[in-house]
């Protein structure tokens, strides 16, 4: 391998141009509010605030009402459909 003089001039002039590149100031502090809209916590409510254990246990009597198994076209409009944003029916065409 032989030394470049120009590829090595132009690595040193652009670490040159790298240090004098001004960083923006950022603050150090981080509220709880900032945590939040950083995780997705929101206070949006769509429809109504939802319980996963009562949500679970209304599905699973529509299930056994409506004998919908695991894995069928039913079960997956039962479990996926979004009334509120689609107005799709959960159970039914």
């Amino acid at each position: 391998m032989t030394f470049d003089v120009w590829k090595q001039a132009k690595l040193q002039n652009g670490l040159a141009k790298l240090k004098t590149v001004s960083i923006p100031a950022t603050s150090t502090e981080t509220t709880i509010d900032d945590i939040k809209r950083l995780s997705g916590i929101t206070s949006q409510v769509i429809g109504e605030e939802s319980n996963i254990s009562l949500t679970g246990n209304e599905k699973g009597q529509l299930m056994k009402q409506h004998n919908i198994r695991p894995g069928t076209a039913e079960w997956f409009q039962l479990w996926f459909s979004k009334p509120y944003l689609t107005g799709e029916k959960p159970i039914g065409k």
